[in-house]
């Protein structure tokens, strides 16, 4: 059985050595040493260790001491020799050194105190040697000796409250936390600074003695024009003396880099009820103020109110409003005599009992003067604008169970409501040629026409089928274009089978009631009740073709009731319409106008862009939590040069709370070309008609 002697002595005022002598006994007899004494060094030495750190985060506490561990194999000497020897100002002292065990052997390092040594890096030199051969290992040694451990000491006079700073930008504003905060306590004064441009760092000092909240915020001006990637950096807190602390900064963009800066903005879902559909659901953008820029307005889901948004995704000053009892269908008009801003018209809810719930609001969300109105009719979509009278004023024609018409100041225009009550659809056109748009109501068997006045025009109305054939119902708005040049809108209808809505069918009337064609979609291509058709002029012959978004597909005609070639463009055998249409314009920089649809499946939505030609652009689909979403726009909303894609979202698996309700992307590029159809019914005004006013 082996035992231990040591004998513990100083080799200099800064060094330890320890000499450890094994001794044997017993066994029968006599009492003598064993092994050969020869003074062989056949053995081997490794360490638990070469490298220690201490750290202290002032000069009142010592951190803990720490113990090594020398492994010795192979030695069959009666005596073997370890010294252990330290220098430098870290060490003060090894303790309780000693074999636990018959090779191995064990010794506590003690820092210095904090005190003594005052805040800095200090470093120390731990030796330790083994052999068999004399006390002070001066000649031979074990293989793998002697070994050092380097000591490393820092007083840093600070501490924070973490470790490291992480940051990650996506494409949810949940997600997007662009701040950190975190304590620093100081034992000492000290300052603070990033080591980056994109973070900031505040307050930039403190004093010894007290604890200091630091904010470490993302530069969002810097972060919005950042591509995706892994960034990283450092916020470093300094005392006058000693060492410095260091805190690392990784920021993680998997920010789609198209996204415009502030978006996605948010607005408050409530509980509630909303008619769907995209004449129901949908993006206005227009100028709301006497800053240039133009605004983006929606209708928080499901009760409301109306989100007026900035540029940069900020509310606009005295939004979000809520005038109304309900889920709001918004459009802007001219309706105060204050050129480049416009007002807006907006109707509210559900509900067939009489209401105030018809308003105009100006750019601070306040009505004006003989507004709100009642209304016993319902309201079933946003109203649509437009100056009928020639007065520099615009007129509203709110929809419900009839069409009623009101001049700016809430008075009812002279001849409306007619006495006409089939009307569910309506649009702006030119159909006599006089060069002054009239009021075009559509039903399911006929459209008619009337002046401002409420009088009807003539040739109208006419029978688009017999009143005996109500098989083919309409599927969305009736719009009017100058199809073929002559100076006269025609009138292009979507109806659909009514006992099978998936056979979709495509009608052009001449202004005298003529049908010039009719087109049917693809067997399988299914229409909403509600999907709005755009029209543009897609391929510069100076005529707008006519735009079909249908469930698994999106078709274009020629005005004389050709497909375009290229279309119809095919989409996901899963993807559905939802609240949306099509609007069109440029928004890649290359002159040609661009097809913007936003599709869903489940919970989230695919906005997807088509060239003139029917081609996927390569930045997309992008897959967002829309849930249905509401019908997009395009405009140029910071006046860049570039249009903007705005999408709005529907999520209907939420009930309460705040989520993200716009999203803007700007797909980048040299000055874009014009915006041909921006928004439902072509623009803010929602005419249903080409070119919009």
């Amino acid at each position: 059985m082996r035992g231990t002697c040591q004998q513990l002595f100083r080799c200099a005022s800064i060094a330890f050595c320890l000499v450890l002598a094994a001794c044997s006994g017993g066994g029968g007899g006599g009492g003598g040493e064993s092994g050969d004494g020869n003074g062989s060094n056949s053995g081997t030495m490794s360490l638990s260790t070469n490298v220690l750190t201490f750290t202290a985060h002032n000069t009142n506490s010592a951190p803990p001491s720490q113990v090594i561990t020398a492994i010795i194999t192979g030695v069959t000497s009666e005596t073997l020799y370890v010294v252990v020897v330290a220098t430098g100002p870290a060490v003060a002292s090894i303790s309780s050194l000693d074999f636990i065990n018959d090779t191995t052997v064990q010794g506590t390092i003690d820092p210095e105190s904090p005190d003594v040594l005052g805040p800095g890096v200090h470093t120390s030199t731990i030796t330790v040697y083994a052999c068999t051969t004399d006390p002070d290992c001066s000649a031979e040694q074990l293989a793998g000796s002697p070994q050092t451990i380097n000591v490393t000491y820092t007083i840093t006079g600070v501490v924070a409250s973490v470790s490291s700073l992480n940051y990650s930008i996506g494409d949810s504003s949940v997600d997007n936390v662009l701040e950190r905060q975190f304590d620093v306590t100081g034992y000492q004064d000290w300052n603070a600074a990033s080591n980056v441009s994109w973070l900031s760092v505040l307050p930039l000092s403190g004093d010894a003695g007290t604890v200091t909240r630091v904010t470490a915020s993302l530069e969002q001006s810097q972060v919005v024009v950042m591509t995706k990637g892994t960034y990283t950096g450092t916020v470093t807190i300094t005392p006058p003396s000693g060492a410095a602390l260091t805190i690392p900064v990784t920021l993680n963009i998997t920010r789609d880099p198209h996204l415009e800066r502030g978006f996605p903005a948010r607005a408050l879902a409530t509980e509630g009820t909303y008619i769907g559909g995209s004449e129901s659901v949908y993006v206005t953008v227009g100028n709301l103020d006497p800053d240039p820029k133009p605004e983006i307005l929606i209708s928080a889901i499901f009760d409301g109110p109306l989100w007026a948004f900035n540029d940069d995704g900020t509310q606009v000053d005295g939004w979000p409003e809520k005038q109304g009892p309900a889920f709001g269908y918004p459009s802007l008009g001219n309706f105060f005599a204050d050129a480049g801003q416009l007002e807006v018209a907006v109707s509210y809810g559900l509900s067939a009992t009489c209401n105030y719930d018809r308003f105009v609001l100006d750019g601070n969300g306040l009505p004006l003067s003989g507004w709100p109105v009642e209304n016993c009719n319902g309201n079933r979509s946003p109203p649509q604008i437009a100056d009928v009278d020639g007065d520099g004023l615009d007129e509203i024609f709110y929809k419900g169970y009839s069409i009623d018409a009101y001049r700016a100041n809430g008075q009812r225009l002279n001849g409306w409501p007619p006495n006409y009550h089939d009307g569910v659809v309506m649009a702006f056109g030119d159909v006599d040629g006089d060069s002054v748009d009239e009021v075009i109501v559509a039903s399911h068997s006929q459209i008619t026409a009337f002046e401002f006045n409420g009088a009807t025009v003539a040739g109208f109305p006419f029978q688009t089928f017999p009143s005996t054939d109500s098989s083919k119902i309409l599927a969305a708005p009736i719009l009017t274009a100058d199809m073929d040049g002559d100076g006269r809108c025609e009138i292009i209808e979507v109806r659909k089978l009514q006992s099978n809505p998936s056979k979709v069918f495509v009608r052009l009337y001449g202004a005298n009631g003529s049908l010039r064609w009719e087109s049917e979609t693809l067997l399988g291509d299914y229409v909403g009740s509600t999907t709005v058709p755009a029209l543009a002029d897609l391929d510069a012959d100076g005529l707008p073709e006519i735009i079909v978004q249908v469930e698994q597909a999106v078709y274009v005609w020629h005005g004389d009731g050709t497909l375009m070639q290229g279309w119809p463009a095919r989409l996901e055998q899963y993807d559905q319409i939802g609240n949306t249409s099509p609007v069109v314009g440029d928004v890649d920089g290359d002159q040609w106008p661009d097809i913007v649809i936003v599709t869903y499946r489940y919970f989230n939505a695919n906005v997807l862009v088509f060239n003139r030609n029917g081609q996927l652009h390569p930045a997309f689909p992008k897959t967002l939590p829309l849930g249905l979403s509401m019908a997009p726009a395009i405009a140029d909303i910071d006046l860049d040069g570039r249009n903007e894609i705005v999408v709005g979202a529907a999520p209907w698996d939420i009930y309460q709370g705040m989520y993200d309700a716009v999203y803007a992307y700007d797909l980048g590029g040299p000055a874009h070309g014009p915006i041909l159809w921006g928004q439902l019914g072509g623009g803010p005004r929602h005419q249903y008609r080409y070119p919009p006013k």
